[in-house]
């Protein structure tokens, strides 16, 4: 087959995110891929990038010029695709919508955004932050039907995780449109991981890893100072490693017990992985986190917050420890539980990582793609 994957920008960092392993992995099965964007600002991608501007890409005439079976979009259920999707469709494509997130795509269900106010540092920030919630959560209510036409244009709809589909389907229920025939089309289906993580752990060091974008406001980032900070007094020989761009924010914290890192080279960030007990996300929000699903991968247990991935992949505790809300109260008292089963030998990280290296690896995962395309 030959099969193309829409996003709107390209970055230098796709490759190793779920757009560029899904790419690989499909292309390992025999597929032919290519990539079809607004912009690309990666100039050393493997796979054919077509450019257009969004104009283009809404008219039928476009795709028709395009010789695939099938198109992959990452669109999240954005109003301002949906002319796109049905230009797609129309040309006789057959189109798959991915969501990539956590299912909450409006009100009521979308309320658990506000819990970001607590990155708020002044009263322009302040605007900026409430007018993007409020955004969000009138284009799911107010234009609700808008909103969900794309389920219904799309032959299949991909999203991560179990309680992402509960939540996609408790939206839909309150606004009275509990359709079955989209639960028909769609396809839960997590997101795969590097082939740089499917290997055995090394030997586990009491390390406990935390990954990611600091400046974005979903990260809670002020619990997990105050968290840091709490944890060692109580225990003193384990030690933090803080990696992404803004972890400066945890400068005060740095010491011999605390290491941050900013930017560091993808066999690192592998490295490190590899040698962690403990992956801790405390963020408000994701959508399928990749690296949790490259920690466990890994070998390490998870601790977070209550979200629809991290219970997936903490597997009713076989490999994680899931906090009662966003507190740093809660996640504290989550992490000590998640040290005690270190500690006591209740954890394994080689069965940990071979459960889930037989999920998540992305020729699985591409083959479950190919196979709701065929």
């Amino acid at each position: 087959m030959k099969i193309g994957i829409f996003i709107e920008k390209i970055e230098k960092n796709i490759d190793y995110k779920d757009l560029g392993q899904i790419a690989r992995g499909l292309k390992d099965l025999g597929n032919e891929v290519f990539f079809i964007t607004t912009k690309s600002n990666f100039k050393d991608f493997i796979f054919q990038v077509i450019e257009a501007s969004i104009e283009n890409l809404e008219k039928e005439k476009f795709f028709e010029e395009i010789d695939c079976d099938a198109i992959i979009f990452y669109t999240w259920l954005s109003i301002r695709f949906n002319r796109l999707i049905e230009a797609a469709k129309n040309s006789g494509k057959r189109v798959i919508i991915k969501l990539d997130s956590d299912g909450r795509f409006g009100y009521p269900i979308l309320i658990s955004r506000l819990r970001g106010f607590t990155h708020i540092k002044n009263f322009s920030e302040f605007i900026d932050y409430f007018s993007w919630v409020f955004r969000y959560i009138a284009f799911g209510t107010f234009l609700f039907e808008k909103k969900i036409k794309q389920l219904y244009i799309a032959d299949k709809v991909i999203i991560e995780s179990p309680q992402a589909l509960v939540n996609l389907f408790a939206f839909l229920s309150y606004h009275k449109k509990l359709d079955l025939s989209i639960l028909d089309k769609c396809c839960v289906i997590p997101n795969p991981v590097d082939k740089a993580f499917i290997r055995p752990p090394d030997n586990k060091e009491n390390i406990i890893l935390c990954v990611g974008d600091w400046e974005n406001r979903a990260k809670n980032r002020k619990n997990l100072f105050k968290l840091i900070k709490k944890f060692l007094e109580i225990k003193e020989d384990w030690q933090f490693v803080i990696i992404g761009k803004g972890s400066n924010y945890f400068s005060s914290l740095s010491n011999e017990k605390v290491i941050i890192k900013d930017e560091i080279s993808h066999s690192e960030i592998v490295d490190y992985f590899s040698r962690a007990k403990i992956f801790l996300l405390p963020s408000f929000w994701e959508g399928f986190n990749i690296s949790a699903s490259e920690a466990v991968c890994s070998g390490c247990s998870i601790v977070g917050t209550p979200l629809e991935c991290l219970f997936y992949l903490s597997n009713n505790g076989f490999s994680g420890t899931i906090s009662y809300d966003f507190n740093y109260k809660s996640l504290l008292s989550a992490l000590l539980i998640d040290v005690y089963k270190w500690e006591n030998g209740i954890y394994n990280a080689l069965l940990i990582s071979y459960y889930w290296q037989n999920i998540l690896n992305r020729e699985r995962i591409a083959k479950m793609i190919a196979d709701i395309i065929k």
